[in-house]
């Protein structure tokens, strides 16, 4: 790739076709209707509904998050960073992508991220994720993406959707899907 040409990328889109998992909201505030408190919000809802944790079933904290930026852009940058410990003893960093609008992420960018935390956090092991806020006419949905690069190609190796809804609200076909996805992982 000459020094002048752009970075291969790739358009990550929520499946339209996806179930949303409900999730008891246990954020301490509403969703905003729009401009950089989105992304605050998003990383809010991540980290108090632990769905790192729930969406790789990791055990998960949050190292380090930045400022939130004004949303709208598209372009992905790390907005957090959480450190992990898988199911048979694994220890992970989990850089966390976001970005308002369509997500696009570039090689460049995913190579840098994994290369960084490879470089800080040598002994762990890099799982990028994802997050985009969703919202339609089926209401909000924050959809997680698991990422690989695989032949120089961006994938999404597992997606998740999840809607936050009051514990009143949780019907008793959410908690059976939620035994079903318990049982089959």
């Amino acid at each position: 790739m000459s020094a002048t040409s752009k970075p291969r990328t790739t358009r990550i889109k929520a499946s339209e076709c996806r179930y949303r998992h409900a999730i008891f909201d246990l954020s301490p505030y509403p969703v905003p209707d729009g401009g950089w408190g989105v992304e605050a919000w998003l990383l809010a809802a991540l980290r108090y509904n632990r769905l790192i944790d729930t969406f790789l079933g990791v055990s998960a904290y949050c190292a380090s998050e930045r400022q939130a930026e004004p949303a709208g852009r598209g372009r992905p940058s790390v907005a957090a960073v959480y450190i992990a410990k898988g199911r048979s003893g694994e220890n992970f960093v989990i850089p966390v992508l976001t970005a308002g609008g369509t997500l696009r992420v570039s090689n460049r960018l995913l190579a840098n991220v994994v290369s960084v935390c490879r470089s800080r956090y040598p002994s762990l092991i890099p799982r990028p994720v994802a997050v985009q806020f969703v919202r339609d006419e089926s209401g909000e949905t924050i959809v997680m993406f698991a990422l690989d690069e695989v032949d120089g190609e961006i994938r999404a190796r597992d997606e998740k959707h999840y809607r936050l809804v009051p514990a009143s609200e949780i019907t008793a076909d959410d908690l059976t899907a939620a035994r079903r996805a318990g049982a089959s992982q």
